[in-house]
């Protein structure tokens, strides 16, 4: 049994993405504390924010899902990363090599 890469892809994805929204959101935050910018637009930060924490506990929950280690079901923090091919990683629970679907 392997790793699916498609869901390791579309999990990290999302966690990034929430991730690098959620500091956006905190910088349009600080500038619009500041008084350089539009002070009603800082209620659609917040929702901003709040969309893109969810978008990061949904890409966590994917990782948490879909790519734990199929001989014994831990989920590894340190998985191999599904864009190169060829990186080898081991459970830290049971010790066997964590590999995806189509290498």
């Amino acid at each position: 049994m392997r790793m699916s890469r498609k869901w390791a892809r579309r999990g990290r994805v999302m966690v990034y993405t929430g991730i690098a929204g959620w500091i956006g959101m905190e910088l349009l935050h600080l500038i619009a504390l500041h008084g350089r910018g539009p002070q009603p637009a800082s209620d659609w930060i917040w929702v901003l924010g709040a969309l893109f924490f969810v978008v990061m506990l949904a890409g966590w929950g994917v990782l948490w899902r879909y790519c734990r280690c199929p001989h014994c079901g831990a989920w590894n923090i340190r998985m191999p990363s599904p864009w190169k091919r060829g990186e080898a990683l081991h459970c830290t629970r049971c010790g066997t090599r964590l590999e995806y679907d189509d290498t």
